[in-house]
């Protein structure tokens, strides 16, 4: 069987520093080599507010009542571990990150 590898990337994963290397190459190549441009942001966001209003729209079902959405929440709020929380990381005495 295969083995799972964890990898987590400075900047909590958010890949600034590909971000920043590519912004540098576009501009030493005196062209856009690949960063986003303004157009991918108003494209995103029409496309969200689309599906919010197609949700409103459609009354999407509901199931459970408000005090077992907050459960749901507050447990949500207390996990350590588990498949969609976001990476935690620990800063080492030699200024390293390692995920805990």
């Amino acid at each position: 069987m295969g083995e799972t590898v964890y990898k987590t990337a400075p900047f909590n994963d958010k890949k600034l520093d590909v971000m920043v290397d590519v912004f540098a190459r576009s501009v030493i190549a005196g062209k856009n080599l690949g960063f986003p441009q303004a157009r991918d942001s108003v494209i995103a966001s029409e496309v969200s507010w689309a599906m919010l209003n197609d949700a409103i729209a459609n009354q999407p079902p509901a199931r459970g009542t408000p005090e077992e959405i907050q459960q749901i929440l507050t447990h949500r709020r207390n996990l350590i571990d588990g498949f969609g929380l976001p990476v935690k990381t620990e800063e080492q005495p030699d200024g390293s990150l390692v995920s805990s």
